[in-house]
């Protein structure tokens, strides 16, 4: 994931320090990604938040003309940003770094968390007028953003992410934490189209970073950073119903170059990220979400070649102990244990997520006890309070499963 920065001094090809002078996005997409295999979500923008002051749009932008309104259905606006959105690709075009041309980027988001609060005086905005005397919305303005995108670029998928979404040449994505795999993912997106003519896509997992504003001597829960159960539990029940693609915001802490003005933020971005500002690996973060992302890439093909489980969780039996196992009682309960089932030819995946902890000691039940041995049952059964596990048979007729604890900072991974 790459975002465009508009403010930086140097634009595509470098700062001003000695440092930078020599520093180039195309060099930078081909040795860190293509070289080792990645690919690119590139996010041109303009407007791309990151708390940075007017969200990366350079300040001398509004200055261009006193009747501009920034982000809204402007002329003035929308002229500034076709050009940095048009020599942008111009830039990506001339380097083939697009997927068509043999390239890494294979998505393209345009504008960023976009709002549908409707404009509150269109004549101090001097927003567009139709032909008949009504106004341009934000609505139209997305769509307008979708239609400069595909007229500039129509060989890569489009995205808009976290709020409107031009829905028939953009797709519309998810930046959050739980609520995207709660909520959002469950309603189809914000357009309607998420998982019906579209894929669902995680933009950004939000992880922690210093918010606008926050007060280190009383920060909120974001400020120091998640802890990385909690993020490996929301990216495992997002992929638990049909999740596509996730984005870590922010695997690494990132750092602020030379005099870039952002509210509250120093060099740093994200001390608690996987890695850290320094490039160092944050232990054990960084190697539980890599042993994550090993085990969702062996089961992929099963993921993308079944259909999505979404809304199509089963009841999983879970026992609530009334002090002994006389008067314990098996209950059955879609709110508070389930699993989503995947099967591919001869090889099942199966995701257990646990929400009666207060109330009992877990164990798999139903189909799950079919493909699995005594050894899973008695983990499940333990005193460990576990929060989701995931499972799978491979063709060799080998078992594998890993349990995430909430209390713990290690994903547990057992080859049975």
């Amino acid at each position: 994931d790459e975002q465009i920065n508009w403010s930086l001094p140097g634009g595509l090809v470098g700062g001003t320090s000695k440092d930078e002078e020599n520093w180039e996005l195309a060099d930078a997409i081909w040795e860190a990604a293509s070289n080792h295999g990645f690919f690119i979500h590139i996010r041109i923008g303009p407007y791309q938040c990151a708390e940075y002051s007017y969200g990366g749009i350079p300040e001398w932008v509004p200055l261009t003309n006193p009747k501009m309104t920034m982000r809204r259905p402007n002329q003035y606006w929308m002229d500034q940003m076709e050009i940095f959105v048009s020599s942008t690709i111009d830039y990506l075009t001339l380097h083939k770094l697009w997927s068509d041309q043999g390239g890494p980027i294979v998505l393209a988001q345009i504008e960023n968390e976009l709002g549908d609060t409707d404009i509150k005086s269109p004549q101090e905005d001097h927003v567009i007028q139709n032909a008949d005397g009504t106004y341009a919305t934000q609505q139209d303005y997305a769509s307008w953003c979708g239609a400069l995108a595909q007229r500039l670029q129509p060989n890569v998928v489009w995205t808009m992410c976290n709020g409107l979404t031009a829905n028939n040449e953009t797709i519309n994505t998810c930046n959050g934490n739980s609520d995207c795999w709660s909520n959002w993912i469950v309603q189809h997106g914000q357009s309607n189209l998420i998982q019906v003519t579209q894929p669902a896509l995680w933009t950004e997992v939000e992880e922690g970073f210093q918010i606008w504003g926050d007060d280190p001597s009383n920060p909120s829960d974001y400020f120091w950073s998640r802890d990385v159960t909690s993020i490996t539990n929301d990216v495992m029940r997002w992929f638990a119903r049909g999740g596509s693609h996730i984005n870590h915001y922010m695997f690494w802490g990132g750092y602020n170059r030379e005099r870039m003005s952002a509210g509250g933020i120093m060099n740093a971005y994200s001390l608690e990220a996987p890695l850290c500002p320094n490039g160092q690996r944050h232990y054990p973060k960084f190697d539980h979400l890599r042993l994550c992302h090993s085990l969702l890439a062996e089961i992929a093909q099963v993921l993308l070649n079944a259909d999505s489980a979404l809304n199509k969780g089963r009841a999983v039996k879970y026992k609530i102990a009334n002090g002994s196992d006389d008067n314990s009682t098996w209950m059955v309960s879609t709110t508070e244990q389930r699993m989503f089932v995947y099967s591919n030819h001869d090889t099942d995946v199966i995701f257990v997520e646990n929400d009666a902890a207060h109330l009992c000691i877990s164990m798999v039940y139903l189909l799950v006890r079919e493909i699995i041995t005594n050894i899973v049952k008695e983990i499940l059964q333990s005193p460990l309070i576990w929060e989701i596990s995931l499972l799978w048979r491979k063709k060799d007729g080998t078992m594998a499963m890993i349990i995430i604890y909430p209390f713990c900072q290690s994903l547990w991974a057992i080859i049975i």
